[in-house]
């Protein structure tokens, strides 16, 4: 039997071929096999240093260079949100992303190839984008754009020559509006409206910063989950897992999930990576130390604008018991569940629900509450004996069934007294009506 790592690497080869469906069953297989026997992480080489102040530089040039020549090229993407959102490129990005017209792919490619860029080693037949490097450490990507003739709708994505459409990788943007600006560098062309373009592809909350968002596969503008786009899932899955990057391995799975529902193999990788976090972050020596002085006790929740509704919650968890741990919701988590973003961002959460005296230990959620063994889990892990919910869950689905499953391994519930007429909805409810009454 191979292990993972000589079936990932026959899915690279396969997946360079261009032969995608023994690409994804050669990715599925490592990850089967890594469900089976999880081998020791490989340490991660590390990426070559992105110079974003550099790469802005050469984003003009560049951009200047190909209006010069009557290609209508434009930042998009990773790209284009660092400009928009932050007035500068990412300083955690890897390349440059320039979009433009796909009639205008092979001119653009030509110009580029004569002025010192090189081809970089794409899948056979990847004919969009069109992927360049310099040969010192800066990466391009041409991302041809085409007009839906039915709507006028911009389409993109990475399309294979030749292969079957449900194969292709296809993203929807708003019809493509361009107009020019001038720069130190010469004219450029730009989005007309960079902002629908954005929240096309990362979501209505594009300016609330995502480290895990991955866009080829957690896109918002996906048509379906192509075959292609399977086999990056998978692949990525992998070699996150397996170089110790165990909360993006979480995220790209819970990405890959919400297109894949049913899949077998991904809720099993979900839950032993659930495991694998569960048992990096607990050092066992400190929970048997606390079983001998007492129960125990977990609370959890958001604590987004942190109020005396959670304060007064802590306060009589904290009285349970004599350790209260806390759990506080991952931002990924509260938009997978609530459609948005907190307001206060997961490690300044995190900091001030540490900073509280009736507090022994607040760590980040591992998971959410369903499915109920998934919570057991890593409760279990915890060595936590009760848990104190919030008064407004009482007699709600999730925790009928999740009472039930936690007194089989031992562990206890009880709900806390509910305060009224607060919460964290209504204080950003009043900040915006008074903010229209001052308008």
């Amino acid at each position: 039997m191979s292990d993972s790592r000589t079936l990932a690497a026959a899915g690279a080869a396969a997946h360079l071929r261009g032969e995608l469906p023994e690409a994804l069953q050669y990715y599925r297989s490592a990850l089967e096999s890594q469900c089976r026997i999880c081998l020791r992480l490989v340490k991660v080489q590390a990426a070559p240093m992105f110079n974003s102040t550099t790469a802005q530089v050469r984003l003009w040039q560049v951009l200047a260079q190909l209006a010069n020549s009557n290609i209508h090229a434009f930042a998009t993407s990773g790209t284009l949100l660092g400009l928009v959102r932050e007035g500068h490129l990412l300083p955690f990005d890897k390349d440059l992303d320039i979009g433009l017209p796909f009639a205008e792919i092979q001119a653009a490619t030509a110009l580029l190839l004569q002025n010192g860029w090189h081809r970089a080693t794409t899948p056979q037949g990847m004919i969009n984008p069109v992927m360049l490097h310099d040969g010192k450490g800066l990466s391009l990507d041409l991302c041809g754009f085409v007009a839906e003739r039915s709507s006028g709708a911009a389409l993109g994505g990475l399309w294979l020559q030749g292969a079957p459409a449900h194969w292709q990788r296809v993203t929807q943007y708003p019809v493509l509006q361009l107009h020019q600006q001038q720069r130190p560098e010469g004219t450029v062309w730009a989005i007309t409206n960079p902002e629908a373009w954005l929240a096309a592809l990362y979501g209505p909350d594009w300016r609330m910063p995502d480290p895990d968002f991955d866009s080829i596969i957690a896109a918002h503008n996906l048509r379906g989950f192509a075959l292609l786009t399977q086999c990056y899932a998978f692949s990525r899955i992998y070699h996150a897992w397996i170089q110790g990057q165990l909360q993006k391995a979480a995220a790209l799975t819970r990405q890959s999930l919400r297109h894949l529902p049913g899949d077998a193999l991904l809720l099993q990788v979900q839950q032993q990576l659930m495991v694998q976090q569960t048992n990096t972050m607990i050092p066992a020596t400190n929970i048997g130390t606390v079983k001998r002085h007492g129960k125990r006790i977990l609370a959890t929740g958001v604590f987004d604008l942190f109020h005396v509704g959670h304060l007064r919650y802590l306060q009589y968890a904290h009285q349970q018991g004599v350790h209260l741990t806390v759990a506080v919701t991952r931002d990924a988590l509260c938009h997978e569940r609530k459609g948005k973003w907190p307001v206060i961002g997961e490690a300044q959460r995190l900091e001030i629900i540490s900073g509280l005296r009736c507090v022994d230990e607040a760590r980040l959620l591992p998971s959410a509450f369903e499915p109920a063994s998934l919570a057991v889990q890593w409760m279990t892990a915890w060595g936590i004996e009760h848990v104190v919910v919030g008064g407004e869950w009482e007699g709600t689905l999730r925790w009928q069934h999740l009472i039930p499953a936690l007194a089989e391994r031992g562990i206890s519930v009880s709900f806390a007294p509910h305060t009224h007429d607060i919460s964290s909805t209504k204080i950003v409810q009043r900040i915006q009506q008074r903010t229209k009454m001052a308008e």
